[in-house]
């Protein structure tokens, strides 16, 4: 029987021998008729990436909030997470800014099991009033809001799309977010008369995420509000980058090929590098990564997939630019 190392010696030239030889080569080796390539392929690709699954587990932090309690181990954390759970234990307020899809809602809900304390969304908009934040008094007493709740229970709040909150709204946090006392409309008042402030209750905090500095709209997100720097001086401003060890550690765990998740990666990346030296505005994040498997797996064709995930509506002009300088792989199983 031939040994692979005698039918391999061919190969001793690598630049004279073709990848046919080579795999016929083999393929006698082996005494198989043939090699399934898609197959092999996918087995080789699956592989490569539950190595890079395996490549990530620096990515987790061990974190004990309290001694009565086990430690938590919270896996795929951003590169500044460490740095945020230090500057939060220190009593500060953070605002993270970042594009969509960087991470940001995951980091306040990873604080919040670092810190083991419940976690309040709050979802702030151009039409957020005082009464949705502070909770209103009426007829029948005082209505309490969530954030009321999860301000005296001290929750950990995000406040998320904090730049879409009127300019006249967020002042009203600011000397709460300050001094840890927020006057809301209970009705209980103090002997001279005035509302009894609330404090936050022991473990709370704040953190607030944008897609903008406070200053207004900008090409990308139109939606935006000028926050008056009374308001960001309250916070310690942390950029939230897209860290690709959080996404690969995620895609790797998808239902999904491995040719689909490599192929989700590599071009959502391709595509925001090119849209940052074009200044084209559009991100592309962990969501698209993720929505591309969900819809090759959900059996979308190409079209439909750069549809839904790429491409979604941009101008024409825009999207020819991008695909001018990256090309969109095969999306589909």
């Amino acid at each position: 029987m031939t040994s692979l190392a005698a039918e391999t010696s061919l190969a001793a030239d690598p630049d004279q021998v073709s990848a046919d030889a080579a795999l016929e080569a083999l393929r006698r080796a082996l005494g198989t008729p043939s090699v399934d390539v898609e197959a092999l392929e996918e087995r080789v690709l699956a592989a490569v990436d539950q190595r890079i699954a395996e490549l990530t587990v620096p990515q987790s932090v061990l974190v004990q909030p309290r001694r009565e309690v086990p430690p938590v181990k919270i896996a795929n954390v951003h590169r500044k997470f460490r740095k945020l759970l230090a500057l939060v234990n220190r009593g500060r307020n953070v605002l993270l800014i970042g594009p969509k899809g960087s991470g940001k809602s995951t980091i306040a809900s990873q604080l919040a099991q670092a810190l083991d304390r419940p976690v309040l969304v709050f979802t702030c908009s151009v039409g957020t009033t005082k009464a949705d934040i502070l909770g209103y008094m009426a007829a029948d007493g005082y209505h309490e809001s969530p954030f009321h709740v999860a301000w005296r229970r001290g929750y950990v709040i995000l406040m998320d799309e904090f730049d879409t909150l009127h300019p006249q709204v967020s002042p009203i946090l600011n000397d709460g977010f300050s001094r840890r006392f927020i006057q809301f409309p209970t009705g209980e008042l103090d002997s001279a008369g005035n509302l009894v402030p609330t404090p936050l209750g022991d473990g709370g905090v704040i953190v607030a995420a944008a897609n903008t500095v406070g200053k207004g709209a900008d090409k990308q997100y139109v939606g935006r509000s000028r926050i008056d720097d009374a308001s960001t001086d309250r916070f310690e401003l942390v950029e939230i980058e897209y860290d690709e060890k959080v996404e690969d550690a995620i895609v790797a765990g998808l239902d999904a090929p491995a040719r689909v998740k490599g192929n989700a990666k590599s071009v959502c990346r391709d595509l925001r590098k090119a849209a940052r030296e074009l200044n084209i505005a559009v991100d592309y994040g962990i969501r698209a990564m993720t929505g591309i498997c969900e819809m090759a797996m959900a059996g979308f064709d190409q079209d439909e997939i750069v549809y839904g995930r790429l491409s979604r509506g941009m101008a024409a002009a825009d999207w020819e630019a991008l695909t001018h300088r990256v090309r969109i792989p095969p999306l589909t199983t």
